[in-house]
């Protein structure tokens, strides 16, 4: 099995955990919506904010925080500026990079 655990926290009951796209399925090609590395399992709470572009990774696998959310939303979202995916892989980049540059939202 590809995913076995969430790819930053490493919590591992795979029945609460979410295959978030990276790239969205309607803005990849056939070849890239096969691929596994377009995914990354997600805790819930890192899926919701990873999809709407309040998180992204740079392509060391660190998190990136959006400036739009509050300190109180860091903390209750369980979220914090040490996060990186565990399980990175060079063939991440090319996706998100692209959510970095269509999805994640700043204030800038």
């Amino acid at each position: 099995m590809y995913w076995e655990k969430c790819s930053v926290t490493g919590y591992d009951n795979i029945d609460f955990l979410i295959a978030s796209q990276i790239k969205p399925w309607r803005d990849s090609t056939p070849d890239e919506a096969l691929d596994m590395t377009k995914r990354l399992l997600l805790s819930p709470n890192l899926d919701r904010v990873f999809d709407r572009g309040f998180i992204s990774f740079k392509s060391s696998g660190h998190i990136i925080l959006s400036r739009i959310l509050t300190e109180q939303d860091i903390h209750h979202l369980s979220l914090s500026k040490n996060m990186k995916i565990f399980d990175w892989l060079p063939q991440h980049e090319s996706f998100m990079s692209y959510h970095r540059s269509e999805i994640f939202m700043d204030d800038t």
